[in-house]
C-alpha cells in the first residue's frame, strides 16, 4: 500500500530539531535562529513524503519511507555553497520529517491491521537482524512503486532521507511501551518476552 504525502501530518519541532544539532547556546543558536524560516521553505519545496508498506509473507510487512529525493539535493548544493549553517539545519530538519513519518506510519498499520485482527509483534531494523542480501530481496518488492530509489550491494538506500524495515506481525496484540512490564505480561508467546 502507497502512502502518499498527503496522508503525513508533518509538523517540524523547533525545540527538537535545535536539540538534535547541539545548538543551545551563543552564537550557535542565533546562527541557526537566523536560518530557520529559509530551512523551512526549502524543506516545504523539496520534500515528497511517501510510505509504502509490502506484505512479503503472511506475518511480515516490508515498510519504506522516504522524503524523497530532492532534500538530499537541496542539501548537498547548500554545502557546496558552503551555506553550513543552513544546509545543516535542512539536513536535521529532514531526519525529524523522516521520524514523524515513521511514528504516523506505525499508527496507519496498527488500524490496518486491526481489520485482519493482527497487530505489531517486532520491528526488524536493517544491519541488526536484517541482512544486505534480504534488504535487497524486499526492496525489489517495493522498487515499482519508487523508481527515484535504490538500495546498494552493502543494504545502503537512497536517496539518503529514507528508511526501510520489516515488522514481524501477531495474532495477539502486544502493549509494548515505557509502562509496559514485560515480566508481568500474560502472553508467553510474545516476542518481546525474550528481550526481557
Amino acid at each position: 500500500m502507497i502512502y502518499d504525502a498527503g496522508r503525513f501530518n508533518l509538523n517540524p519541532e523547533r525545540n527538537e530539531v535545535f536539540s538534535w544539532l547541539q545548538c543551545t547556546t551563543e552564537p550557535c543558536r542565533t546562527a541557526f535562529e537566523a536560518e530557520w524560516k529559509p530551512a523551512l521553505r526549502l524543506l516545504r519545496k523539496t520534500m515528497t513524503p511517501c510510505g509504502i508498506s509490502v506484505r512479503n509473507a503472511p506475518r511480515t510487512l516490508t515498510v519504506f519511507l522516504t522524503l524523497g529525493k530532492d532534500p538530499e539535493e537541496q542539501v548537498t548544493a547548500l554545502f557546496r555553497q558552503e551555506r553550513y549553517v543552513l544546509g545543516s539545519l535542512l539536513n536535521t530538519l529532514c531526519d525529524e520529517m523522516l521520524f514523524q513519518m515513521d511514528r504516523q506510519m506505525a499508527g496507519f498499520l496498527q488500524r490496518e491491521l486491526l481489520s485482519e485482527h493482527l497487530y505489531m509483534a517486532e520491528r526488524l531494523e536493517p544491519r541488526v537482524h536484517l541482512s544486505a542480501e534480504t534488504l535487497q530481496a524486499d526492496f525489489h518488492l517495493l522498487h515499482p512503486s519508487v523508481p527515484f530509489a535504490g538500495i546498494t550491494e552493502h543494504g545502503v538506500l537512497f536517496p539518503a532521507k529514507s528508511m526501510m524495515y520489516r515488522i514481524v506481525l501477531s495474532g495477539k496484540p502486544c502493549t509494548v511501551s515505557t509502562l509496559h512490564d514485560c515480566t508481568r505480561c500474560d502472553q508467553p508467546d510474545c516476542l518481546y518476552r525474550s528481550r526481557t
